[in-house]
């Protein structure tokens, strides 16, 4: 599980956690569970007092404050969300024991003593619940570990091991171009013009790297960035080695990058196996454990609205029409770890990404996870 910054968006979605009914009249239903309308305000009346706090403060990253047709648009739809939760647990038996729902909160709270914050403070000051124990919170919560506990029964390990494992070895079966290049890195034209003239005098490149390059690396390593494929560099970078540069030859004119001004020398290069065979494991273990929730994840929120049509034509849901679409959007990717709720991002593809030259070389095969 994953838990990102405590922002203004989890004191968002928590305030939906309680499915109790005060007084007033019911604005969402599902089943016999409402939603009132002195609930939504309550509630908006403290989103938008944590989102003035946040401003008022300076916090950084602090989004702009949501109208409270938006806010309300977004706590009815978690609202859904979670009785629909609660009742597919209920309907596939999925139980979840309150040691299970401790252990979350205890995520929760570490998560957010890092920020320097306090689980009880924001749970009883800006949502307004009785502290972190409470009965609504942990009813949130328990519908977090629900979905986590439903997607592990729609798809299963196994499936997914057998799967990436046929797509790994596959993968190791092809053959790749691979280049071993060093570079020298500065920051402006004019440094990069001093350091061809050092090297056109016949100084050492391994030398001038480790004296004069930003690279945090060439201290250590002299400019060298070992092995590397295509796809893993940004594209300046990258021309300059696989296209333009045969091994031994250093670039005539600095490259320039959104890193810097590159001096760039080939030292080698070869063919070998896409992921090397010792390596075959490391790379299955990696793309199971993302695929894996991946998959979860785009399940769970399949089968949520499989679940949502449903009690739409039985009369179990009844929510009202808002005239827009609302711009303001919750991310429970950060806010619960591991919450189905989140839209699923799907696992990187291979050789897709860009690697910044100034960071220290990767083992060969080592997949980087996305």
């Amino acid at each position: 599980m994953h838990l990102r910054q405590w922002t203004a968006s989890l004191v968002i979605v928590l305030l939906i956690a309680a499915c109790g009914s005060p007084a007033g009249t019911a604005v969402a239903r599902f089943d016999n569970v409402t939603l009132t309308q002195t609930e939504l305000d309550q509630r908006i009346a403290l989103i938008k007092a944590g989102f003035e706090e946040q401003a008022a403060e300076g916090a950084q990253g602090a989004p702009p404050l949501p109208d409270d047709q938006q806010i309300e648009q977004q706590l009815v739809e978690l609202f859904i969300q979670q009785n629909l939760t609660l009742k597919i647990a209920r309907d596939r038996g999925v139980e979840v024991a309150d040691e299970e729902v401790d252990e979350q909160i205890e995520l929760f709270r570490s998560g957010i003593e890092q920020s320097g914050a306090t689980l009880d403070d924001a749970v009883t000051g800006q949502l307004g619940f009785d502290g972190a124990e409470s009965t609504e919170f942990r009813q949130f919560v328990s519908s977090l570990v629900a979905q986590e506990k439903i997607g592990e029964t729609l798809v299963t390990s196994e499936t997914v091991q057998a799967e990436v494992t046929e797509q790994v070895q596959q993968e190791a079966s092809e053959e790749v171009d691979e280049v071993q290049a060093a570079h020298i890195l500065v920051e402006t034209e004019e440094e990069a013009a001093d350091v061809l003239q050092r090297l056109e005098d016949g100084e050492e490149f391994e030398a001038v790297a480790r004296e004069v390059s930003v690279d945090p690396s060439a201290a250590e390593n002299g400019g060298d960035l070992g092995y590397a494929g295509r796809g893993q560099f940004v594209p300046e970078f990258e021309a300059a080695i696989f296209e333009e540069l045969e091994p031994d030859e250093t670039t005539a004119e600095p490259i320039q990058t959104q890193f810097g001004f590159h001096i760039i020398t080939v030292l080698d290069r070869r063919t070998g196996p896409a992921i090397p065979e010792e390596e075959v494991p490391f790379v299955i273990e990696q793309r199971v454990q993302q695929e894996i929730g991946f998959r979860r994840q785009q399940a769970v929120q399949e089968l949520l609205e499989e679940e949502r049509i449903t009690a739409e034509e039985e009369g179990l849901l009844e929510v009202p029409e808002y005239p827009t679409e609302t711009p303001f959007e919750i991310d429970p990717g950060e806010v619960a770890p591991g919450d189905p709720n989140a839209e699923p991002e799907a696992p990187a593809e291979e050789g897709g990404g860009e690697v910044d030259p100034e960071a220290p070389p990767e083992e060969e095969g080592e997949e980087t996870a996305p």
